[in-house]
């Protein structure tokens, strides 16, 4: 039962990280280059 609900949540885990990167990356792009300015 631990397995399969594992395998469930990095099932689901893995389209919601990448839309996460791709909101959160420019964001911390922009938050890295205000530090650095």
């Amino acid at each position: 039962m631990g397995v399969q609900t594992n395998r469930i949540s990095s099932s689901v885990n893995v389209p919601g990280s990448s839309t996460l990167q791709k909101v959160t990356q420019p964001i911390l792009h922009e938050d890295i280059s205000g530090v650095d300015n």
